[in-house]
């Protein structure tokens, strides 16, 4: 994992263990979670993908067609992830 997916990886991580009930798309997420500029969408997305697979966010299709990303509600080892990242700051720069 490159350093910028995974301090995309921690940053998410860290704002829904303290935002629980979050949810929103891509594009929302890099301009109102992460404050990222609008070109690491793609980056974003993929953190937002790794973290669906290790069980901790969940994607969602809305009516609508667009797809909303949330963290899982028994995703306890999001809060380890979390905690880890807010540690270990060496890895996140």
């Amino acid at each position: 994992m490159d350093l910028l997916l995974q301090r995309f990886v921690c940053d998410l991580a860290i704002y829904v263990s303290a935002r629980p009930g979050a949810c929103d798309t891509p594009d929302g997420i890099c301009r109102w979670w992460l404050m990222a500029p609008e070109e690491s969408e793609t980056t974003v997305t993929q953190a937002l993908n790794w973290l669906v697979q290790q069980g901790a966010f969940e994607r969602l299709q809305a009516a609508d067609g667009r797809v909303r990303y949330r963290a899982c509600t028994d995703a306890g080892s999001l809060s380890e992830l979390a905690a880890i990242c807010s540690g270990d700051s060496g890895s996140r720069h």
